[in-house]
């Protein structure tokens, strides 16, 4: 392969010989790659470069002293806006504490296959646990809050699972007030202090995520930009001043999504991705971490949500997903979600796929089993600041979810968006071929192709056909897209 490659007769022969036409385009790219010295030596060494970068320690999650590729799942609600605050306190049913026998085999099975981080919302809706003042202002947690949150993370120490806790569904959800107005917004990163400190040095809360999807309200005029980021950097700011250590996070409606919160405050970002993001800039299943950096993104990035789907699932495996985002620079991956049916968009994980994936690296975690969590402080010991009676709910909520599924998998928050405007011009369709995502199928495509299609090694970015392997027929496709 190496003389036919170096032989722009044997070269063009090759190319008519696999059924190509366009000999003079493929002959001028190879005077290209000869001219600049890119021989299949150096190709290679350039793909093990590629390959160590992938992965540095930077793009891991450094947690309790160790840095971890962090896979896990979505609850995201048992109960939506009951799972924290609805118990005996409340004179209610429907929280934590009282489906411990429902939600504890579910957990345990998530151990069973490897996996050891759960994305749990707290506050879907209203955030009713949330009291109000005369004003409306934010004034304290409900007492409730904290007997959930109680259970909750005693099973967590029971199966070494560790949390990343969403507080709010929507901007637009939440009392408008709390996000506009400085003084509430102020208080509002008060109140939730109060929980955040109430758990601080509890190693099993991860992290803490101030809204899900916000973009989504912003790009579609559902609420106004700068008060959303200025509330999502307060409540930030208020994590780290009350729980020390604890991480940030903000679970962006795509990658796009990630350029609002770059000076928020952020311990790492986890944009989501669903298979109808197949092209510009939020495919992360088309982009590496280092393509997201150049924004301006250095801290590592999470896949905050997606479909695993099946091993059919098209056009890309469950597998293959889980090893991509794994091999190309990121710090794990969420999958969409254990109780499907309580989300009403029945996306189920692949379990199976997470176990043969978890099994297969060392770095999946956290692991922190030897850990000892701090004994939560009992909740009789919360006082509630004096307040008007609290803005409960007189009946149990009814589970209804903030997303409603399209057959497309659009993004989580409703009202879905026909096409999310995070750039001011429509994303050009990516051309087959187009690996670095320019624009153009070139030099540059070809020269990243021939290191996989030479020592038959698979690359997600190369496997054109996504056959599981890199060879001819990929060159051929590539070749017969060629745009310089």
């Amino acid at each position: 392969m190496v003389e036919v490659l170096a032989n722009p007769n044997k070269f063009k022969k090759f190319v008519l010989d696999i059924g190509l036409r366009k000999s003079v385009s493929v002959f001028f790219v190879l005077l290209l790659v000869l001219g600049f010295g890119v021989t299949f030596w150096e190709l290679n060494n350039r793909q093990e470069v590629r390959q160590h970068a992938a992965t540095p320690v930077s793009n891991r999650i450094l947690w309790q002293g160790q840095n971890w590729y962090v896979n896990g799942v979505n609850v995201p609600w048992y109960n939506w806006g009951c799972d924290f605050g609805c118990n005996s306190i409340t004179n209610k049913s429907g929280g934590v504490s009282t489906n411990i026998p429902t939600l504890s085999p579910v957990l345990s099975q998530v151990q069973g296959k490897g996996l050891h981080v759960v994305r749990w919302w707290v506050f879907p809706g209203d955030a009713w646990q949330i009291t109000r003042d005369a004003n409306g202002a934010p004034s304290a947690i409900n007492p409730a809050v904290y007997t959930d949150f109680d259970a909750a993370l005693s099973m967590a120490q029971q199966y070494d699972l560790y949390y990343d806790f969403v507080l709010f569904s929507a901007p637009s959800h939440i009392p408008s007030t709390w996000q506009t107005d400085p003084t509430q917004r102020a208080k509002l990163a008060q109140v939730l202090g109060t929980l955040f400190a109430h758990y601080s040095g509890n190693p099993r809360i991860l992290s803490w995520e101030p809204y899900n999807e916000p973009e989504n309200d912003i790009w579609n005029g559902g609420f106004p930009q700068q008060p959303v980021i200025d509330t999502g950097t307060a409540i930030a700011a208020s994590v780290h001043s009350n729980s020390p250590g604890t991480l940030v996070t903000i679970g962006s409606l795509v990658a796009d999504g990630m350029k609002l919160w770059l000076n928020a405050g952020l311990d790492y970002y986890s944009p989501h991705w669903y298979d109808y993001m197949s092209s510009g800039d939020y495919c992360m299943m088309c982009h590496n971490y280092a393509y997201y950096s150049t924004w301006g993104v250095n801290k590592p990035i999470v896949i905050g949500e997606y479909y695993s789907g099946t091993s059919t699932t098209t056009p890309y495996s469950s597998s293959t997903r889980l090893n991509y985002w794994y091999n190309n620079g990121y710090a794990g991956a969420w999958a969409w979600s254990l109780f499907p049916s309580r989300t009403s968009d029945n996306l189920a994980i692949d379990m199976n796929a997470e176990g043969t994936f978890n099994t297969s690296h060392t770095d999946i975690g956290p692991i922190v089993g030897s850990v000892q969590t701090p004994t939560p402080t009992p909740t009789s010991t919360v006082t509630a600041t004096p307040t008007p009676t609290p803005l409960v709910p007189t009946n149990t909520p009814t589970p209804t979810p903030t997303r409603t599924p399209t057959p497309t998998l659009a993004p989580t928050a409703t009202p879905t968006p026909t096409s999310p405007p995070p750039t001011s011009t429509p994303t050009p369709v990516k051309l087959t071929g187009d690996i670095n995502g320019d624009g153009k199928v070139n030099v540059q495509d070809l020269s990243y192709l021939l290191a996989p299609l030479h020592w038959q090694t698979n690359d997600a970015l190369a496997d054109l056909n996504h056959n599981g392997i890199v060879d001819l027929f990929d060159l051929s496709i590539m070749l017969s897209n060629w745009k310089p």
